[in-house]
């Protein structure tokens, strides 16, 4: 029996349930990395749910495909091949993540789980200070 070729949406189902992370969860970091996405868009991208007239499955764009990786903690260039998009070559931020991730991995599990939670508190201060920012802006014009 053949089997049925993966989607970019079972893909980012597979590597969103993967990080543990929540359709919200991956949204809110789409957001805070300047790509905003809704909830209810991942989820048709997930779902593979035609929004075209030719019934073709939700195609992200590449800014958002980029996004995803980073937002499920995957290499762009993975993304960027399971959305059936033309590779392209490496920037200076790619291969920090290989490197980290490199290092990650190597660590024992113990001192994986210290490392991530000390990432993640990294990321919500900067979340925090992205909002406030937005909230003086916002303030500040209004």
């Amino acid at each position: 029996m053949e089997q049925k070729p993966k989607t970019f949406g079972d893909w980012l189902r597979e590597k969103r349930a993967a990080a543990g992370l929540s359709l919200q969860a991956v949204a809110d970091r789409m957001t805070v990395a300047g790509h905003p996405i809704s909830k209810q868009r991942l989820n048709d991208i997930e779902n593979n749910k035609p929004r075209t007239k030719g019934g073709r499955p939700p195609r992200p764009t590449e800014n958002q495909v980029e996004a995803i990786a980073k937002a499920v903690f995957v290499p762009i260039e993975e993304a960027r091949l399971a959305a059936g998009l033309s590779t392209r070559h490496p920037t200076a931020n790619d291969l920090k993540q290989g490197r980290l991730l490199a290092y990650f991995n190597e660590l024992p599990a113990d001192q994986q789980a210290a490392a991530l939670a000390m990432i993640e508190a990294l990321w919500k201060q900067q979340h925090s200070r992205q909002k406030a920012e937005k909230y003086e802006k916002k303030a500040r014009s209004g």
